[in-house]
Order: C-alpha cells, then sequence, then structure tokens
C-alpha cells in the first residue's frame, strides 16, 4: 500500500506540474477536488481519528472500508501534488486501519468458510484416533 501511496503522490505532482494551472491557484483547485471526494466520503477530511477509531472498532463494513482506503490515499495525494502543507503520518494510520479492517473481515470470513467447508466434508464430526493427535481436545492436558 505504500508504494501505491508514494506512486499517487508521484503522479499528482507530475500531472500537476504538466499543467498551466498557476502556482498560486494550484492549492485551491487540489482543495476543490479533494472537496468533491469529501461529498461522498467525509471521512477523509482532516487527520480521520475518528474514522480510525472506528476502524479498529468494526464500524465498518468491507465496501466502506475499500472506499475510504481509495478515498484518502487520493485526497492525500492530491494535497500533496497541489502543494498543501501536508504531512502523511495520519494518513498512514488511517490507510493502515482502513487496510487492516478490510483484511480482517476478509480473512475472518475466508476462515469461516473453510472450517464450514472441513466440517460438511468430515459431516460435521471431528474425527479421532488413528495415531494422529486431537489439537481441540484440551482434557488431557
Amino acid at each position: 500500500m505504500a508504494i501505491v501511496f508514494m506512486h499517487a503522490v508521484a503522479f499528482i505532482e507530475q500531472t500537476v506540474q504538466k499543467t498551466s494551472i498557476p502556482l498560486w491557484a494550484r492549492p485551491a483547485c487540489g482543495g476543490l477536488l479533494v472537496g468533491i471526494i469529501a461529498l461522498a466520503f467525509p471521512q477523509v477530511l482532516g487527520v480521520g481519528y475518528e474514522a480510525t477509531n472506528d476502524a479498529l472498532h468494526e464500524q465498518f463494513q468491507l465496501w466502506l472500508l475499500i472506499s475510504l482506503l481509495v478515498a484518502k490515499t487520493a485526497a492525500t495525494a492530491i494535497s500533496l501534488g497541489f502543494g498543501f502543507g501536508a504531512g502523511v503520518f495520519s494518513p498512514s494510520l488511517f490507510l493502515g486501519a482502513m487496510l487492516g479492517g478490510a483484511f480482517g473481515i476478509i480473512a475472518t470470513h475466508t476462515l469461516l468458510g473453510i472450517r464450514r467447508l472441513h466440517d460438511r466434508w468430515h459431516g460435521g464430526r471431528r474425527r479421532r484416533g488413528a495415531g494422529r493427535p486431537d489439537f481441540h481436545d484440551t482434557s488431557r492436558v
């Protein structure tokens, strides 16, 4: 994700430098673009501590986590590329929380799906014996 973020910033900077937008007007144009993104995803504005907290407390659905990941990457790249005085520390925390939340949802559903498939394959019974230890049985410990 960090590489995508770095390439996005470099791409926006190069694109802005090739335009005929005066240097003094670039932040205003960037602000307009970020404002358009914020109409759909207001969580991308500011440092994003509240959205980060919500993601860490599993308040967002998968589609929103991925959308916010893309939107914040774009908004931060636009901000830096158009000459805003901004940093990357807080956006990095935001992006990490969104990516981690999305990974958590996907991993949970995938692992539960594998477990259900295993249970269906084995008829819902755990197989014991045949010299194999049952690592789920703690009564022998």
